[in-house]
């Protein structure tokens, strides 16, 4: 009885193991998924937050210039801060995080009139 035992122990390990190594695997690269999600997510966020800087910086500091002029010197910019800092980065990705930023600055003093303007006519 006791070596059928161990007879049936020996055929049921190897499978069990099998399972366990197949489920540990699926659970290591679950987690490296998020991980990598999560590194990505924050280092977008990193981009966006520095386009609305250097956006917002060419507003102010090129103020007599066009919008492609800024356009320009924000772009370059931000390819130096992100070159500097070993950022990969797409031409693609640069145009739409710039062009983001500079729809966002363009809302916000659009916001801010109206703000002025519903405040001048309560006075």
């Amino acid at each position: 009885m006791k070596e059928m035992m161990i007879e049936g122990l020996n055929v049921l390990m190897p499978s069990l193991l099998a399972a366990l190594v197949a489920l540990l695997g699926f659970a290591v690269q679950k987690f490296t998924v998020y991980i990598k999600r999560e590194g990505l997510a924050t280092e977008l966020e990193a981009k966006e937050k520095y386009a609305a800087i250097v956006v917002a910086a060419a507003e102010q500091m090129y103020k007599e210039a066009d919008g492609p002029r800024k356009m320009q010197h924000a772009k370059s910019q931000f390819v130096d801060f992100l070159s500097k800092n070993k950022i990969k980065f797409t031409d693609a990705e640069l145009d739409d995080l710039l062009e983001a930023a500079v729809k966002s600055v363009k809302n916000g003093v659009s916001e801010g009139l109206a703000d002025e303007n519903g405040a001048a006519e309560n006075v």
